[in-house]
């Protein structure tokens, strides 16, 4: 399975083995869920202002919010609330939420350096406290953490088991493996809900000991080798459907059910390599894409999986993925009526944003998008009503490279009420970004993360990194506010992710950062009955 890495992975992967053998894989956190060892420092900015490369600290002005309609997704009552329970948000991985967001008005930015060469946070979601809860990944550890939302104070953090890589002895896979971490999410009842890469779905709870003292503790362990029967299958993801079923996936393209309340497991082997996460719909219908197919999913009246449609899509050797060899996007469930679903293929010399009906998988439109020769990506589209906004990855070079050889561009697609066809609304190539945006309804504004070229520093080549917006309805940037230069503000694909009380976060190569307005002081929500 494992030829659909990406071959240029491997010097960089067999070097960066050599500095994990020297260095070890011990490091600052306590293991068993014992409090930090001592504060994390913010992420290093170098120089520390933008005018010293050239660069403006802040571009546009302040938004003025235009409103747009709640986005309504059914609540599934296995999850915590729509829309801070997974990396995309919502079990339909729409990238669209209700919350407040930045205006770029006096922004205040947080930030934490939770590794010292890699500890990436894609998934950023919140307890029923409002605490932040992130799993990030280094070159060998998976670490859990609870953090305050505002100051990102590291509260409690767990050491999970090593990456999948470790254990099977393939440093190729440093780069580009996702497994035991990348995918996660948070229950009813405010606990992470992680498939580790070890074969197992745990259940994680921040319990507070004492005041402002927080411990992890292991809730649920599930096993899930025997029924695997593969050793080299780590989780890829695991999340409930609204029948509290606990699905989950493998890389190797296993896909599996666990009844709780019977210990009973059926799994499905679909023999395709599946790199990113699914969606679970209310009908209890289950969405997965792998290198060659999308599929809809379901449980059969005697219990086992039934394959109720798969839909091949092109994948002749683009790099639309990035990460693997076929689609780089999560199935995202969106429309007017609740009935699409959307995914970008992996076209050698330009993607399709392809979207299907999701009753029968009958195919609505197969748009072409960015340019010829300069279009990819690893990033999942957002979903509002009947349109998509995709975000341009290709040139992405790694966690390492030069983020400028990413292209720019975010593009918005209609589908006729009609179901006829696609339309563009329209292109911007005002943001050169590589990270999954993310739309607030309550601001009418989609937010981004994105990267300028500075002037040389001491002849060392280093760029500035910029939180923006731009608007729902034309694309046109409203503001782009600096953060911090340097490569530990690099968010390697990590996505936007915007927080109930108004906050937005962006995973880094290093850790995490976040981004709030000031002259409001955020309240925490009441703790979830």
């Amino acid at each position: 399975m494992h030829n659909f890495r990406h071959p240029a992975a491997l010097t960089l992967a067999f070097v960066l083995f050599t500095i994990v053998a020297l260095a070890g894989v011990v490091g600052r956190a306590s293991a068993n869920g014992a409090p930090p060892d001592s504060g994390y420092p913010e992420l290093f900015s170098w120089p520390s202002t933008p005018e010293q490369l050239g660069l403006p600290r802040f571009v546009g002005s302040e938004a003025i919010p235009n409103p747009l309609p709640p986005i309504v997704i059914p609540p599934n009552d296995f999850l915590a609330e729509q829309g801070r329970n997974s990396l995309h948000g919502d079990n339909y991985n729409s990238d669209t939420l209700n919350y407040d967001a930045p205006l770029g008005i006096d922004p205040i930015v947080s930030s934490r350096q939770l590794g010292l060469l890699a500890a990436t946070c894609p998934t950023v979601v919140f307890d029923s406290y409002g605490n932040v809860v992130t799993i990030c990944i280094g070159i060998a550890r998976v670490r859990l953490f609870l953090m305050d939302p505002h100051s990102l104070e590291v509260l409690a953090e767990q050491e999970l088991p090593l990456r999948a890589w470790v254990a099977a002895g393939r440093p190729e896979d440093i780069t580009t493996d996702s497994s035991g971490g990348g995918y996660f999410h948070v229950d009813q009842f405010g606990r992470a809900l992680v498939g580790v890469s070890n074969q197992r779905i745990q259940r994680w709870e921040a319990l507070q000991v004492k005041n402002k003292q927080w411990e992890w503790q292991l809730i649920d362990d599930y096993d899930l080798t025997a029924d695997l029967n593969d050793p080299d299958a780590p989780l890829q993801d695991a999340l409930p459907d609204y029948a509290g079923r606990l699905w989950f996936t493998t890389q190797p393209g296993i896909i599996g059910y666990l009844d709780e309340n019977t210990g009973v497991v059926e799994t499905l082997a679909l023999g395709q390599f599946l790199q990113n996460g699914f969606a679970v719909d209310t009908d209890g219908a289950v969405y997965a894409v792998t290198v060659d197919e999308l599929y809809r999913l379901g449980v059969n009246d005697d219990g086992s999986i039934g394959i109720t449609w798969q839909r091949p899509y092109l994948n002749d050797g683009g790099q639309g993925g990035l990460l693997s060899q076929g689609s780089g996007t999560t199935p995202t469930l969106f429309g007017d009526r609740n009935d699409l679903i959307a995914i970008a293929d992996n076209s050698a010399e330009r993607i399709n944003l392809n979207v299907y009906r999701r009753e029968t998988g009958e195919q609505i439109c197969q748009f072409p998008m960015f340019e010829v020769g300069g279009s990819a990506t690893e990033n999942s589209p957002i979903g509002y009503g009947n349109d998509l906004v995709l975000e341009n990855n290709a040139g992405y070079p790694g966690p390492f490279g030069n983020p400028l050889e990413t292209v720019a561009g975010l593009t918005r697609v209609h589908v006729r009420d009609d179901y006829s066809g696609c339309d563009l609304v329209w292109h911007t190539e005002e943001f050169r970004a590589q990270t999954t945006p993310r739309l607030s309804t309550a601001t009418g504004l989609i937010y981004t993360y994105s990267v300028k070229e500075g002037q040389p520093v001491l002849g060392i080549p280093i760029n500035g990194w910029y939180f923006g917006a731009l608007s729902w309805e034309t694309g046109e940037r409203a503001f782009e506010v600096w953060v911090g230069n340097g490569g530990f503000w690099n968010n390697v694909l990590d996505p936007v992710t915007l927080g109930p009380d108004g906050t937005a976060y962006v995973g880094t190569k290093n850790g995490l950062m976040a981004i709030r307005d000031s002259g409001k002081k955020p309240k925490k929500p009441k703790k979830d009955k």
